[in-house]
């Protein structure tokens, strides 16, 4: 039976736990939060709902403590986990929803960028651990894997692939394809490389609004050229026809992606997916994985080189600059909002001090929102 640690007790992590008890995933759980009455609740609640379907789920909780690397690391040896699924953040993307719609809406135009070192302090904190414990394990990212996991590989401790973003909007892909061509679905398939910015925006704008992708679709192994079905066809289907419920409620995506790419590793053969921050690198891209493996699977015409170019200059649509070398740098114009809004429009930071700088954001995220709140 596979050992699976998952990190955080929110709403990703509850269902992806749920996912796995459902599907009788043959996994042992361990929900480990700082939150112990949270993991307790999720651990709860999956036992009381996979007895309800039929069978026993082997799931239990740890409290632990991500500002102690030691504490984390002997949790770690302990469990000696196969696969980590981390979904720890200092604060999660959608609080900003929280603000009055007007200041959301403005501080939304700097992007998701300038929080990274929200998502990025929990998952250096458990990178640490991991090292420090000598376990021998694969790390599954869920915090904006698109900008943590290359701004972690600057100080070689990058989790080993992401989940979501790239992988939510393929699906919506291969289904709009399916639905315009009046073919089955499972004669579509999806080779796409893009980042975070790309597969937030069409589901709710219907095209990419510029940001920089390559898109593959094929039918029954057969290329559909935009000739023959324009992407923005396919996108302006998306967002009508293919309307779904987004924020919290819309998760299910996501947690969906996450365990495409957890059952898929421990699987006795390869399965195509798509995923983001793979061994470090920026942005998203198509994997193959399986056999406790994966890989970049790009097709023969775009290069790795060029796939991660399309991606370094997508991640300025999140207000990334750039990331090399452990340093984060912001989009100026995100960081000049950040400043108006907030009184702090720091211009970057290294990877070792996501902490200072993530608490510092916090801060100044509470006290806006109790002016507005």
């Amino acid at each position: 039976m596979y050992k699976v640690l998952i990190i955080g007790s929110g709403v990703l992590s509850t269902m992806v736990s749920e996912m796995l008890a459902w599907r009788n995933f043959p996994c042992q759980v361990t929900i480990a939060a700082r939150n112990e009455n949270a993991a307790d609740e999720i651990v709860n609640l999956i036992k009381f709902t996979s007895e309800n379907v039929g069978h026993t789920f082997n799931i239990s909780s740890r409290k632990i403590n991500l500002d102690s690397v030691e504490e984390m690391a002997e949790i770690i040896s302990d469990i000696e986990p196969d696969l980590i699924f981390n979904t720890a953040s200092v604060q999660s993307f959608w609080v900003v929803s929280e603000l009055p719609d007007h200041i959301s809406k403005a501080l939304w135009t700097a992007g998701v960028g300038p929080w990274t070192a929200c998502h990025a302090y929990p998952a250096l904190q458990l990178m640490k651990a991991i090292k420090a414990s000598g376990v021998k394990t694969t790390v599954v990212n869920a915090a904006f894997p698109d900008a943590v996991n290359p701004l972690l590989n600057g100080i070689a401790l990058a989790p080993d692939i992401g989940i979501g973003n790239v992988s939510n909007i393929c699906q919506p892909i291969r289904e709009a394809v399916s639905q315009i061509l009046n073919s089955d679905i499972s004669s579509i398939s999806v080779n796409m490389v893009a980042h975070h910015y790309v597969g937030n925006t069409i589901p709710s704008e219907g095209h990419a609004k510029g940001a920089p992708y390559y898109l593959s679709v094929k039918n029954n192994g057969e290329e559909v050229s935009q000739d023959m079905l324009p992407h923005d066809k396919i996108f302006k289907h998306i967002k009508t026809d293919l309307k779904r419920k987004r924020g919290k409620d819309g998760m299910f995506v996501t947690a969906s992606s996450a365990v495409r790419i957890i059952e898929g590793f421990f699987g006795d053969k390869t399965i195509a997916a798509h995923a983001p921050g793979v061994r470090g690198l920026v942005g998203g891209y198509p994997v193959t994985i399986g056999r406790r493996t994966f890989d970049v699977a790009l097709n023969d015409d775009i290069s790795l080189s060029d796939a991660i170019g399309i991606n370094e200059k997508g991640q300025r649509y999140d207000g990334i600059d750039s990331i090399q070398d452990g340093y984060i740098r912001l989009k100026q114009e995100s960081s000049d909002v950040m400043s108006a809004l907030m009184g702090f429009g720091l211009g970057g930071y290294h990877i070792s001090e996501v902490g200072e700088v993530s608490a510092e954001l916090v801060q100044r995220y509470q006290a806006l929102r109790s002016k507005h709140v």
